[in-house]
């Protein structure tokens, strides 16, 4: 088999590596960029666009209240029907009206953006008016935005025109606008016709200068009337670029760029259409900012590449010779610490890098496999010795509790309950003590609980109910002694602490394939911060700890350490309603025989 040194090949793949993700990466920086300067530029413009609209409807829809108020107005249709119903006017009574007609419409002053408003009959007189004066004698059905409203309206709401030029007033005709129109109807009218209308003449781009105005470059324009009005300008547009937005707006098209190159477009454009009043809402922005940020990105880009360039070469030969060398040398020092020479020496030539190592390799794989063996059986009897305590810590206790109720029982004569407390110990001091560290079929595991219950129920004068159920075919299933009892113990202690009467119920069940053991209690339960706690510490491992409780967690440690990550413990409560634990537990074998333990 060839064999090479690795000098030369490193410099050259190490190179290569390099300089193809460097390219890599500054290609998808500067794509990414690029792509989310652009949208973030579009979505900015969609929501200038968005919001400036929805203020332009929301005014529109308040001055539409108005009208639909003034409209309805019993002076004002009084006094509309006194000038349309009576040749002659008194003008006693017609100072009246216009007194009260002026009071109503005051109303519209709480809007700056309405620049005027008139009532004008069916036969186009101006009958009343508000701020500015229509021309006398002027019949404003001449005008033909108002006579297409008229011919169109059917229904008692506003009807909005286009633009507009106001030459039917004595001052102020310089600006452009647009009119609102409402009918005014005749009172006790069944069929709808209009006796006069309330006009509004408002500046719609009034309403957008007074609301928040676009920022970051933002034009806004309302397209009306084959032109775009201006509301805020922030760069001119050419003859040719309105008729083209002119133009994609006819076509329908919500969103488009000017031009078609996407590195030399100038301008993005949004167009969003009223749902209330038919008016399209432009925002422009310029892409010369995106742009001169590409151009940017693009240089810098190009210069690191030049720089890694140079650095990639210099640096591979210096990370290949401070390499190399050191490794020749390391792998002849593992070939002799292989052999049991400790006394090694570095001498200077080449050798055959990769086929020594990986002899060398071997060797040392072998000696951390020995070592792993020995962590393991390390670990095994660390495992003993915390059983073992577990064991040294339950016995004291338990005993000095049984003996106590022996004396009692002993002071008040009771040798029946004596005689068989004795032997309900002795049993239980049997299964403890013989062969504590070897698996126990759960029958006996089970047994073993119902006599340490029996024990109990003679300490707490026969309060506590219990009862034990087995599955069948569960009963000579092995598993690891002293698994249920903590946790019985700790139902009575805890859950049970405090009640007149209590309940346990201890149950073997198969689910899938593993093998539940669950006990239950009615007791307090564990309020939720206990209940939390107890949850990380069991997800956690937690293992034993000496000044801590022996219970739930250091089961569920003996469980994990034993059979794996996905068996142990589980603790579901609620308090004031019970506790129960499941043991889970892998199914490694099956039994013939079916034992049901009951008894109180």
């Amino acid at each position: 088999m060839k064999r090479y040194a690795l000098d030369q090949k490193m410099k050259r793949m190490f190179t290569a590596a390099f300089l193809v993700v460097l390219l890599l990466a500054a290609g998808l920086f500067a794509g990414i960029s690029g792509s989310m300067y652009r949208k973030q530029a579009f979505q900015f413009c969609v929501s200038q666009v968005e919001l400036n609209l929805n203020i332009l409807d929301s005014r529109l829809q308040q001055i539409q209240t108005k009208q639909r108020v003034l409209a309805a107005d019993s002076v004002i249709r009084n006094a509309v029907e006194y000038q349309v119903e009576n040749e002659t006017v008194d003008y006693s009574i017609e100072l009246y009206h216009q007194r009260d007609v002026a009071d109503k419409l005051y109303m519209l002053s709480e809007n700056p953006e309405i620049e005027n408003a008139y009532i004008v009959s069916a036969d186009g007189r101006c009958l009343y008016s508000y701020r500015a004066s229509v021309r006398k004698d002027y019949n404003l059905m001449q005008e033909e935005w108002l006579k297409d409203i008229v011919d169109s309206i059917y229904l008692n709401t506003s009807y909005v025109s286009g633009m507009h030029d106001k030459r039917y007033l004595l001052t102020d005709q310089k600006n452009e606008c647009i009119s609102m129109v409402m009918p005014i109807t005749r009172e006790n009218q069944y069929a709808f016709s209009a006796a006069a209308y309330l006009v509004c003449d408002i500046d719609p781009m009034a309403v957008l200068q007074s609301s928040r105005s676009a920022d970051g470059g933002v034009s806004l324009a309302l397209a009306a009337s084959g032109r775009l009005l201006y509301a805020k300008e922030s760069r001119h547009l050419a003859e040719e670029e309105e008729e083209q937005i002119l133009a994609r707006i006819d076509e329908e098209k919500s969103s488009f760029q000017l031009g078609g190159d996407p590195w030399g477009t100038d301008r993005l454009v949004v167009v969003m259409k009223s749902r209330f009043f038919g008016w399209n809402l432009v925002g422009i922005r310029s892409l010369d900012e995106i742009h001169s940020i590409n151009r940017k990105l693009s240089c810098i880009l190009a210069g690191i590449l030049l720089l890694s360039v140079l650095l990639v070469a210099l640096i591979s030969r210096i990370v290949s010779k401070s390499i190399l060398t050191p490794m020749n040398r390391l792998v002849d020092c593992c070939n002799q610490v292989a052999v049991g020479n400790y006394e090694v020496e570095f001498p200077e030539g080449k050798s055959e890098e990769i086929h020594v190592l990986s002899q060398t390799v071997q060797t040392m794989i072998h000696n951390v496999f020995r070592l792993s063996e020995k962590v393991v059986e390390e670990e095994k009897k660390l495992s003993e010795e915390q059983l073992r305590a577990l064991q040294h810590q339950i016995n004291p206790h338990f005993l000095n509790n049984v003996l106590q109720l022996i004396k009692g029982m002993a002071v008040e004569g009771k040798t029946e309950e004596i005689s068989r407390l004795s032997t309900l110990l002795g049993k239980i001091l049997a299964y403890s003590v013989y062969q504590p560290y070897e698996d126990v079929e759960l029958k006996e595991e089970l047994e073993y609980v119902k006599n340490y219950m029996e024990i109990q129920n003679l300490r707490y004068g026969g309060r506590i109910f219990y009862a034990i159920d087995c599955e069948p075919g569960l009963e000579n299933v092995r598993i690891s002694k002293l698994l249920i009892q903590p946790l019985v113990e700790n139902a009575i202690e805890h859950g049970l602490k405090g009640k007149g009467r209590g309940m346990i119920s201890i149950s073997a069940e198969r689910e899938r394939d593993s093998i539940c053991i669950l006990v239950n209690d009615n007791g307090t339960g564990i309020p939720e911060p206990e209940l939390a706690d107890m949850k990380r510490k069991l997800e956690a491992e937690t293992v034993y700890l000496q000044e801590k409780s022996i219970g739930v967690l250091n089961v569920n440690a003996r469980l994990k350490r034993k059979y794996g990550g996905r068996y142990g413990i589980e603790v579901i409560s609620r308090e004031g309603a019970g506790t129960t634990v499941i043991i889970r537990l892998p199914e490694n074998g099956e039994g013939k025989d079916n034992e049901n333990i009951t008894g109180r």
